[in-house]
């Protein structure tokens, strides 16, 4: 089992190597000529706390906040 193409290019693998996986999966896209890179990471900002607040991601964090505290709820509710 070959390792992937993505953790291939950030090590610097052969090049030769990448080219023979990448034609295996998709032939029309790649040619002799072709070159092999990774995209930037993105920079982070604020950290954990900041991705999950972040637009993407913020009306999903507080549906599932207020689940938890819904579901705490009940739990007191019914043994009290």
């Amino acid at each position: 089992l070959p390792e992937s193409v993505t953790f291939l290019v950030s090590k610097g693998a052969d090049r030769q190597r990448i080219l023979a996986i990448v034609r295996r999966l998709a032939p029309e896209h790649v040619n002799a000529d072709s070159t092999f890179v990774t995209p930037a990471k993105p920079q982070g900002t604020g950290g954990a706390i900041g991705t999950i607040l972040s637009p993407r991601y913020r009306f999903g964090t507080c549906m599932l906040w207020a689940g938890y505290v819904l579901a705490l709820f009940l739990v007191y509710l019914f043994s009290g």
